[in-house]
This record gives C-alpha cells, structure tokens and sequence, in this order.
C-alpha cells in the first residue's frame, strides 16, 4: 500500500470517517456506524475497470464499487459530505 500512496500522492484523501450500514430493518433510521479517525480514501478501477471506493482504515482494508453512487455535498464548506452506496447498502 506504501507503494500505492507514494506513486499516487495526488489521489488520496486522508480523513476521519464513518461507515453506516444501511439495512432494510432500519427503514430509514441511522443504522450501526463505524468510525475512524485515521482513514485513507482511494479512487481506482478494479480488474473489470470499474470505479472502485478503497478506503485503508486502521483494522483493515475495504473496497466498494461505485453504481449508483449518490453523493450529499450540503455541508461541503465545512469540510463534510457523504457518500451513498444504495448496491452495497453503506453510507460513508
């Protein structure tokens, strides 16, 4: 991953974030969220050349492909947003 960031500085956001899971029990109200304090958010394309979300947090790596993304940009001044994944059911 060291590699990774080094040959692609400009494409890494490093941040705290937090990921909630979105299930069809919640109907609409927050579900379980994790947080991160330390988190390294990537944009790539995987072996099919889809646009895919990586996000390095301290525990571990996730990946999420990005169909159908819906991303809420009402606080994007102060420096916050969010991104929805409906497919993957996760908001970040």
């Amino acid at each position: 991953m060291e590699e990774y960031q080094e040959a692609h500085e400009g494409g890494i956001l490093k941040c705290c974030i937090g990921i909630e899971c979105i299930t069809s029990q919640s109907r609409g109200l927050p579900g379980k969220v994790e947080q991160c304090r330390t988190a390294i958010l990537m944009l790539g394309r995987n072996q099919f050349s889809e646009l895919v979300l990586k996000l390095q947090l301290s525990k571990c790596t996730k990946s999420y492909s990005l169909e159908n993304v819906k991303i809420h940009r009402r606080f994007m001044k102060e420096g916050k947003s969010t991104i929805h994944l409906p497919k993957e059911k996760v908001g970040i």
